[in-house]
């Protein structure tokens, strides 16, 4: 009998503890839930579907891979094909740079993507997207998203494309490749004060 009171004890302490691991165990569960959507994502690393995305008006964007696109492999070619040889061909000290974007909208409400991306340097230049010609399948363009829905869409060009996104494009100049890393800036469409950014893999 006199061994009693100290089993209950051992019970006891062992009751409590596992009471305190499933309280903390809800916490961070609750801090994982509620945390603040990223604003700012490094792509300079493993990149694509192994980044974070960036979030703006509720809709979700990645970067699947940012590279300098060579006009004559037959990949590349396709993402140029609709502007013709005399196009396509950069002048000397020019270079096409190509980022690849997912869309993501996993809320029950239709989102407008954004449309206004502005690439820059070290040196505070700043770049914007060459207009795609309307039968390019591969470019991104911004529309409203419906719910579960993304940009590219399901069954389309791009989404079968090696990099499963959507393309934007930009005429970049070869100094620009001295002042890396590259960041790319998203304007939410609903509130031009509110923006994310990509620092990007060159």
């Amino acid at each position: 009998m006199g061994k009693l009171p100290a089993r209950m004890t051992v019970r006891r302490r062992f009751i409590l503890a596992s009471l305190l691991l499933v309280l903390a165990a809800l916490a961070l569960s609750a801090c994982g839930s509620s945390h603040t959507p990223l604003k700012h994502e490094d792509n300079t690393g493993a990149g694509g579907v192994d980044s974070d995305y960036i979030t703006l008006d509720g809709v979700r964007y990645q970067v699947q891979i940012s590279r300098l696109l060579n006009p004559y492999t037959e990949e590349d070619s396709q993402y140029l094909a609709t502007f013709g040889a005399a196009a396509r061909d950069l002048p000397a000290g020019q270079a096409w740079f190509a980022v690849f974007l997912l869309a993501l909208n996993p809320g029950k409400q239709p989102k407008p993507s954004v449309s206004d991306f502005t690439l820059s340097d070290t040196e505070n230049n700043t770049y914007t997207p060459v207009p795609l010609p309307a039968d390019n399948l591969y470019a991104y363009r911004a529309a409203t998203i419906p719910a579960g829905g993304q940009i590219p869409p399901v069954d389309s060009a791009a989404f079968y494309s090696p990099t499963q996104a959507s393309l934007l494009l930009f005429k970049m100049p070869l100094t620009a490749f001295n002042n890396r890393p590259w960041t790319l800036t998203l304007t939410n469409p609903t509130d031009p004060t509110d923006t994310a950014t990509v620092n990007l893999d060159v």
